[in-house]
């Protein structure tokens, strides 16, 4: 038992030093929503490119719709370009990578 909880606190300091703050800030806001629950039912329409599933979806009652990779265990990440268009509010930035790993 002693050697799992010693290898649970290396990890966890090996992940900090990793992932940096940042990313701990973003996991306590993704866990700190409430789940939503409803008894209506709906058909989603979505589009299976290979193994990813796409959905086009407005955001905010916009009349412009959005392609979104619908992911259950990650967060949610809209581009600086698309918070401007529709004037949201950004929380916090994360640092992310281009095709040609540029950050960005």
């Amino acid at each position: 038992m002693n050697k799992l909880f010693n290898l649970f606190t290396s990890l966890s300091v090996v992940l900090l030093c990793l992932f940096g703050c940042k990313d701990i800030e973003m996991i306590k806001k993704f866990r700190s929503g409430n789940p939503v629950s409803s008894t209506t039912h709906c058909t989603i329409p979505f589009l299976l490119d290979g193994h990813e599933i796409l959905i086009n979806a407005s955001i905010n009652e916009s009349h412009k719709e959005y392609c979104f990779l619908p992911d259950t265990v990650a967060l949610t990440m809209i581009n600086r370009p698309t918070v401007k268009e529709l004037n949201l509010v950004m929380s916090t930035e994360m640092p992310t990578m281009d095709n040609a790993q540029d950050a960005k």
